[in-house]
């Protein structure tokens, strides 16, 4: 089981919840939303109804880390729509100090060699930002249907983290951003810029080049059409 003992030490969460099993962090804290509660950390052992952008769903077996967590986007130094790659850079730092090959896919996930390690899902409420986190870190199995396109640091490096270590370095990474001069330096060095992807923006798909990122977080592509802005969309990285 957790002990909450050393994020209390570090950070100001009013509620630590800790679960074994549940069926996702991001509803357990959208219910403590619901009843009034702003300042939480959830996490989870397993999730058995995991989900990320779209809906899809997240594998959450036992030895990934799952967790949830409140923040006031009034106290943010940076234009909220960030968030979601701050919370990739928090991530993106820790396994950068673990393994190589990372790569950051706009806007929500990590890849190591291509294959996802982490993904990212935010839900808003008002001014509070409910930020979910999953992460493969001791995972040495995984079932077919996600097999070739997932791994973990596990899988990767043969040896297995204390996933409480891994949550205090990743939510210390994440709360210590303050500006967007740090993010524009992730962004230009986290291994998107050069890749061939293609983008499906409201049903429609466009391919080309990542050529860099606009001040307020846009992906810009070089298409046969010339450069597009994109804020929001699903990306697939080309071979």
């Amino acid at each position: 089981m957790f002990d909450f003992l050393k994020i209390k030490k570090e950070f100001d969460f009013e509620d630590y919840i800790y679960f074994d099993e549940t069926d996702s962090t991001n509803l357990r804290g959208i219910e403590l939303l619901k009843k009034g509660k702003k300042n939480f950390l959830i996490v989870a052992k397993k999730q058995n109804n995991g989900y990320g952008r779209f809906n899809r769903r997240w594998e959450s077996y036992e030895g990934g880390l799952y967790f949830s967590f409140t923040f006031d986007s009034t106290k943010v130094s940076y234009p909220v729509q960030f968030f979601s790659i701050v919370c990739c850079m928090g991530v993106y730092k820790y396994l950068k100090g673990e393994i190589d090959n990372l790569t950051y896919r706009w806007p929500n996930d990590i890849l190591c060699d291509d294959r996802k390690i982490s993904g990212i899902l935010l839900e808003y409420f008002d001014n509070i930002i409910l930020a979910g986190i999953g992460i493969n870190v001791n995972n040495d199995i995984f079932p077919d249907s996600i097999k070739n396109i997932a791994t973990s640091i596990y899988l990767r490096t043969g040896k297995r983290r204390d996933l409480w270590d891994v949550l205090y370095s990743v939510l210390k990474n994440i709360l210590t951003v303050k500006d967007l001069k740090e993010i524009s330096n992730f962004l230009k060095e986290s291994g998107m810029v050069g890749k061939n992807v293609s983008l499906t923006s409201q049903k429609e798909v466009f391919e080309g080049k990542v050529v860099g990122f606009e001040k307020d977080g846009s992906i810009v592509l070089e298409t046969l059409s010339g450069k597009k802005s994109f804020l929001a969309g699903d990306v697939k990285i080309l071979r």
